[in-house]
C-alpha cells in the first residue's frame, strides 16, 4: 500500500504543477499570462479539466464559471493582503468573466482566454479530478478500500472494512 500511496502524492503533485493558479509556470499560469493573445498548448489532464469546467459553466449558465479568476484574485485570499475588494473593484472586473471566451482547440489541446486579462481558476474543480485520479492509481495498484479527503472534496473507495 505504501507505494500505491506514493504513486497517488505523485499524481497530486502532477496535477498540480499543471492546474495550479497560486504557482507560477504551471499550463493555467501560460494560458492566463497570454490572454487575449495567443493559444496555448496543453496536456490532456489540463485540456479535460478545462472543457468540462467549460461544460459545467455552459450547463449552469456561467452560475458556475472558471474564468472567475479576476473577481477572486480582488480578494488576495492566501496572502498578507487579504482584503474585501469594493463593489467597484468588482464592476471592474466582470466584463472579464465569460466562459464564452475560452476557446478551446480539440485537435491540437490547445487553449486560448479571448480578452487581455482574463484568468481561468480551475480549483472548484480541479481537486474532485484529482480525487479521481487518485481512486485510479489506487485501484490499479490493487487497494480495495480508501477515504480520500483533498480539501473538502472526499472520495470513499470500497467500504469501511471494521464494519
Amino acid at each position: 500500500p505504501e507505494k500505491a500511496i506514493d504513486k497517488a502524492f505523485d499524481r497530486i503533485r502532477e496535477i498540480e504543477d499543471k492546474m495550479s493558479i497560486n504557482k507560477e509556470g504551471t499550463e493555467v499560469d501560460e494560458i492566463n499570462a497570454k490572454a487575449g493573445e495567443e493559444f496555448v498548448k496543453v496536456s490532456d489532464d489540463t485540456f479535460d479539466v478545462i472543457k468540462r469546467g467549460v461544460f459545467y459553466s455552459k450547463a449552469s449558465n456561467g452560475k458556475f464559471d472558471i474564468s472567475i479568476g479576476p473577481i477572486v484574485k480582488l480578494w488576495n485570499i492566501g496572502t498578507d493582503y487579504a482584503r474585501v475588494p469594493s463593489d467597484n473593484e468588482i464592476k471592474e472586473k466582470l466584463p472579464l468573466v465569460d466562459y464564452k471566451d475560452i476557446i478551446l482547440d480539440e485537435d491540437g489541446k490547445r487553449v486560448k482566454l479571448n480578452k487581455k486579462g482574463m484568468v481561468i481558476d480551475l480549483g472548484a474543480i480541479a481537486k474532485g479530478y484529482a480525487a479521481d485520479e487518485v481512486k485510479k492509481v489506487l485501484t490499479d495498484n490493487g487497494v480495495k478500500h480508501a477515504l480520500i479527503n483533498l480539501g473538502g472534496n472526499v472520495y470513499a473507495l470500497g467500504s469501511n472494512v471494521n464494519g
